[in-house]
């Protein structure tokens, strides 16, 4: 059952078009979605590094700063960031929180270029 479980989670999050990082409470990649690797230089062997080792195409984002901020405030952060391809993206940075006392926090990645788009080619 908890097999079964997993491999729905792991499904759905594959699945959506939603990029999302699991982070440790010391920063290190806990898991993360084939989504994000549009915006984040990440491998599968990069499990257990610090975020900080790994590359952005955001623009002037200091992730490890919104991370450290929501792991000690436990608020959410969430900003719209461009990337070095003028790719748009809506970045949530939010407390992660278990029963089991392994928190830490989750990154998203929402790709809004196509909307930012049509926006600004409407104004």
């Amino acid at each position: 059952e908890l097999t079964q479980l997993t491999s729905d989670m792991d499904n759905l999050l594959r699945s959506t078009e939603i990029g999302t990082i699991f982070l440790d409470t010391e920063l290190r990649i806990r898991k993360f979605t084939p989504v994000v690797t549009r915006a984040f230089h990440v491998l599968e062997q990069d499990i257990g590094r610090p975020i900080g080792h790994i590359a952005h195409t955001l623009l002037n984002y200091d992730l490890i700063s919104d991370a450290a901020t929501v792991l000690q405030t436990r608020e959410p952060i969430e900003r719209s960031l461009e990337t070095n391809g003028n790719e748009n993206y809506l970045v949530r940075v939010l407390p992660y929180d278990s029963d089991r006392h392994d928190n830490g926090v989750v990154v998203t990645l929402i790709d809004t270029t196509q909307f930012t788009h049509q926006r600004t080619s409407t104004n």
